[in-house]
């Protein structure tokens, strides 16, 4: 750290940082230890760096440019200590490319499993219409109790406002879940 002629003393402010962070950075900046931060691993001109291994040692190839005579040149290689692997860019990222078209699906496979995805798809509609008319008949029957709760306290008479208020109040709870679920099952079968 430069010496300015300004003795150590601790301000009375809140310091932005610890000082235990200022010091670990000052040994990172000063040399005395090494940064942990991760190295440029992503490079735009070779996407398969570190991606591709070395068949000798197993550590991931880098890339870099070679200057020729008149031009630049782009390499895959192995590190340091190994160099078993020097390969130009265009005949490796070729190879590769060989190799993602020999993974693509056969039309055989794509048809299969286009069948497959539909069959499911029909059975999960199938088995939503069904959850959804259960839901629709349950709803029907709440408010069918509903009715008759109506007709027993406003017209027969023969249960008191005490009662009438908590039945009511309990089936138009139990009528708004079943509406909900089966207005979310509504939303999943689309």
């Amino acid at each position: 750290m430069p010496e300015y002629g300004v003795r150590d003393k601790r301000g009375d402010f809140e310091p932005l940082i610890s000082e235990d962070l200022f010091y670990r950075v000052q040994a990172i900046l000063s040399g005395r230890v090494p940064s942990t931060a991760p190295g440029k691993r992503a490079h735009p001109d070779f996407s398969l760096r570190g991606f591709v291994r070395c068949e000798s040692c197993g550590r991931g190839l880098t890339g870099s440019w070679s200057k020729g005579r008149n031009e630049y040149y782009a390499y895959y290689h192995c590190r340091p200590g190994c160099r078993a692997v020097n390969v130009t860019k265009a005949k490796l990222e070729g190879l590769f490319a060989d190799e993602l078209a020999l993974l693509q699906p056969t039309p055989g496979y794509m048809r299969l499993l286009k069948e497959s995805v539909l069959q499911i798809w029909k059975a999960r509609k199938a088995a939503v219409r069904d959850e959804v008319a259960n839901a629709e008949r349950a709803a029907k029957a709440i408010q069918d109790k509903l009715d008759r709760l109506d007709e027993a306290f406003l017209f027969e008479r023969s249960i008191d406002i005490e009662t009438y208020d908590r039945h009511a109040e309990k089936l138009r709870e139990e009528l708004t879940l079943v509406r909900i679920r089966t207005g979310l099952q509504l939303l999943a079968s689309d």
